[in-house]
């Protein structure tokens, strides 16, 4: 045997175990993805997971807007959730009577076509939250494109306050005894459901 054959014939060994190997480590993923082909809108073949859960810790200053953005970089997003908390603070004294804070949350999805905006206020001096979510599909109505994209991408979400004063218990004419209160701290959690291949 020629050299030349006994290189070619190693050659032929090597590129066989390859294939032998590439087969047996990737043919699951391989015959998944397959599958998902076949059938792209069919969610049975698909892992649906929960995103880890993005903190933005901030200070809403009253008579100005808190903006911040939130990139979901996960394609098929089915629901999407912020929540905003925050504490006010407790009566200066006991002359004075802290007015609730009423925060406002205003969300956009990244291609527009989601958008809401949802407001409340505290008890006095107590803490105050809002949950806002967005169901982009379901499992009876699956998206009817593959990869969904609508939830992928910058979120955009605006936050403003009113703050409350502290007033005092007994009216004065001219506001002379009310503490203004300027603004507040929140956190503001953000999470999402998706699936995957």
């Amino acid at each position: 045997m020629a050299l030349d054959d006994k290189k070619v014939l190693l050659l032929g060994i090597i590129i066989f175990s390859i294939a032998i190997v590439g087969s047996l480590i990737f043919g699951e993923t391989i015959e998944r993805y397959s599958i998902l082909l076949e059938n792209p809108f069919d969610l049975s073949n698909m892992d649906q997971r929960v995103s880890e859960p993005v903190l933005i810790v901030d200070r809403a200053v009253e008579g100005s807007e808190s903006i911040h953005k939130s990139l979901v970089d996960e394609a098929n997003v089915m629901a999407i959730s912020f929540i905003l908390t925050w504490s006010d603070e407790a009566d200066a004294d006991n002359r004075h009577t802290n007015e609730p804070d009423s925060f406002t949350i205003k969300v956009e999805s990244p291609d527009g076509s989601y958008t809401d905006e949802f407001s409340d206020k505290n008890s006095n001096g107590g803490a105050g939250r809002i949950e806002c979510s967005f169901s982009l599909f379901d499992e009876a109505n699956p998206p009817s494109e593959f990869p969904f994209l609508n939830g992928t991408g910058e979120w955009d979400i605006i936050i403003s306050v009113i703050a409350g004063d502290q007033e005092p218990l007994i009216p004065s004419l001219f506001g002379m005894r009310s503490f203004a209160d300027t603004g507040n701290d929140f956190t503001l959690e953000i999470s999402y459901d998706y699936y995957t291949a």
